[in-house]
This record gives structure tokens, sequence and C-alpha cells, in this order.
């Protein structure tokens, strides 16, 4: 019966889709993309190497899923990687990622979707990431192949709730194994007597580390930067931003601010709400504006978990919204992360708190309160961060063994 609802659920839910993907640009690509993902897997190649099908919800989920991805290529370069997003800026940046031999949409979830896609990719293993359960996908394909849940949280509600588990429930017992990043989501399986789990911990940690040995040219933020500190707010939502602005006025003229919009079609807007500072785009800086701008707004994609690197302190966006963005990419370069309070849903908020490389804030003294701080507070904060970083290093290799293992 609950199965039942459900269905309706998701034909409404792609009803209100076609209906927002008039005005919405993200919600038509996605009516489109899914609308060619069949065309597409009729020209896969036909061959006999083994194929892993991953499936992402979006960005966030795709970082967390490309160190797996790049350590099974790298023990065994002829696996057919195969990528599925259910959002446009997911697939945006996956589909011409290296690694992926092919990349598309997942259409939505039926029992007739999931037979076709399973007929016509053919995966040896499927790995989700996160929590992207998508029963009917999951249903048709558990009795067939391996899956995996990499990287996955859960909270007390949601699939765990009394009305859904029934639905949910064989589900995540169907999964070969569920790999978990955080003692809270382990204990609560693990309560339910689920017992094939584990707590591998987050993938990010080895991705944000390999990207911190990637060369980066930094030569413009050099000159832009110079002999001041630099504050980078990454991904920031406009509570992060309005905040920022009314600390402005009251940080040591020794600071400069880069702004990396979470959203960049917002670049000019935010441009327009820092002018008193002499705000500039990315895409318009020249060399000759160095000396005057004080406010650097990022208006392109990529760069931010590079840009890092240049940071005095990182206060990273979603915090007050409870969508937290990506932590580990400032953490792993040692600088203070700041983030908002409300971010429940993210247990590295807490486990970096109690490393001592994350901090919450509240307000724009609790901001200007960090950038007084003493040397000895920065030593400590990247000490802390080396140490951390050290001890977690290793989160792949087991996911990854058990996943080719079969």
């Amino acid at each position: 019966m609950l199965s039942f609802f459900y269905r309706i659920g998701i034909e409404l839910y792609f009803l209100l889709l076609k209906f927002v993907s008039i005005k919405n640009k993200k919600a038509a690509e996605l009516i489109e993309g899914q609308k060619l993902t069949f065309k597409s897997l009729q020209n896969l190649p036909k061959n006999g190497n083994k194929r892993i099908w991953f499936h992402c919800a979006s960005l966030g989920e795709f970082e967390q899923a490309k160190p797996v991805i790049e350590k099974i290529k790298d023990r065994n370069p002829d696996v057919f990687i195969a990528i599925t997003f259910f959002s446009p800026s997911g697939y945006s940046i996956a589909k011409s990622y290296l690694l992926a031999d092919w990349v598309g949409y997942l259409p939505k979830d039926t029992p007739r979707n999931a037979e076709k896609f399973f007929g016509l990719l053919q995966p040896s293993i499927a790995v989700f990431v996160k929590y992207e359960i998508w029963p009917f996908y999951l249903k048709h394909i558990q009795a067939k192949i391996p899956t995996f849940l990499i990287s996955a949280k859960f909270y007390k509600g949601g699939v765990l709730n009394p009305f859904v588990k029934s639905l949910y429930w064989p589900i995540l017992n169907g999964f070969t194994k569920i790999f978990l990043q955080d003692p809270n989501s382990f204990n609560l399986l693990k309560n339910q007597n689920l017992s094939n789990i584990e707590l591998s911990g987050d993938t990010r940690v080895e991705r944000v580390l390999s990207l911190k040995n990637t060369f980066f040219d930094s030569n413009l933020f050099d000159s832009f930067k110079r002999d001041s500190k630099l504050l980078i707010l990454g991904s920031s939502w406009e509570k992060e931003e309005n905040l920022l602005l009314e600390t402005l006025p009251k940080l040591p003229e020794t600071y400069k601010v880069i702004i990396v919009p979470h959203d960049v079609n917002r670049s000019k807007q935010i441009k327009n709400k820092f002018s008193a500072y002499n705000s500039e785009l990315f895409s318009e800086f020249r060399m000759g504006k160095v000396e005057w701008t004080r406010v650097l707004i990022i208006d392109s994609i990529g760069i931010l978990s590079k840009l890092y690197r240049m940071a005095d302190i990182a206060f990273v966006g979603g915090g007050y919204s409870n969508a937290l963005h990506n932590i580990f990419e400032p953490a792993v370069y040692g600088v203070p992360v700041l983030y908002g309070p409300n971010s429940q849903k993210y247990p590295e908020g807490e486990l970096f708190e109690k490393q001592g490389i994350g901090f919450r804030i509240n307000s724009y003294q609790d901001l200007i309160s960090y950038t007084q701080k003493d040397s000895d507070f920065f030593e400590k904060v990247k000490v802390n961060s080396t140490k951390f970083f050290s001890e977690n290093q290793d989160v792949c290799n087991n996911i990854v063994n058990q996943i080719l293992k079969d």
C-alpha cells in the first residue's frame, strides 16, 4: 500500500516539476536531460568490461564519489564507470569528468524505468551516495547485482520514520554494504538491528587531500592579497553575505575579502551590495585593479576548493539554513573554518568543533572576534587540522576493496 502512495507521490512531483520548468532553468534541464537518458544508453559500446554505476544526487555527492572512482580506476583502468545525477549542478560538472565513461540523468523512479535502465546499462555493481535511495530502482537491482551505499548519513525520522519504514527498510536490508560516515548514523542503524553496516568515515577527506596537491595558478590572487590577510566567504547564501556586509566596517583594514556565491548568477547583485568596498567581479578583474579592490566576487565555477589555500580564515555558507556546504575543503589547509549554527544535518560541523578546526558563529561580533585572534590560535588550528587529516586519510581503500571483491 505504501509503495502505491509513493508511486503517486513521484508522479505528482514530476508533474509539478514540469510546471515549474516553464520558468526554472534547472528544472527544465533535468526534464530534458531525463528524456535523453535512454537514447544515450542505447549507444553504449558492447564489451565485456565490468560496469560500475554510481548515482549521485548533486555536486556534493559527486565530490564524495570521486575518490572512490579514482581508486577503482587506478586499480582497474578497464572498469566502465557510469554516473547518474538528479541535479543539473552535478551533471554539468561531471559530464566532462575524464574518469567517467558515461554520464546522464536518472529517469524518474518507476518500475518500468528501473527495468529499462538496468537492461540498457547492464551494470555489474551499483554504488549510491549519501542518502540517494530510490526504492523502485534498488528493488529491481538488489537481487541481481551487489549494491552499496557510501558516505551514508541517517537521522531520526527520514527513512526511519515509522510511516515510511515499511517501504525503505527492505531496501536498506538489501544493500550488500552500507558505509556510514559518522558514528551517529552508525549507532542509529545498529540500534535498528541492521547488520550490513560499517562505520567508514567521510570520503571527502581523501578528495580534499588530493585537491590540496593539485597545481593552482595564483598569480592574480597573490597580487590581490599582497600583504593583507584574506577572508574567503565560500558557497555563500544571502544570510552570510548580509552578515559579512555588517562586519566589514568593523573589520581591520588588514583584511581583504573574496566571496564565492553558492549561485554565481547572483554575482552582479553581490557586487552592487558591496560597492562601497570597491568590489569587482573575477571575470572583469585586471592586474591594474588590485590596489584598490577590497572585495572580489568569483563569478565562475570550480575554483573555490583551490582558492581556499590562500585564506587566513574561511567562512562557509549554508550554516544558517541547514544546508552547510563543504567544510572539508578549507579545513585541509589548516585555516579556521567558520559556519552558521543551524547545521544539524551535518555531523562534520560538530566533529570539526571537537577537533578544534571548525567554529559556529551567530553574529557579526563572532566573525570579528575570529579575525582578532592571536597567532597562537591560528597555529593551534593548523596543528589540529594536520592531525585530523593524517588520522583519516585512508577512508576509501576499505570501501573499494569490498566493492571490487565481488
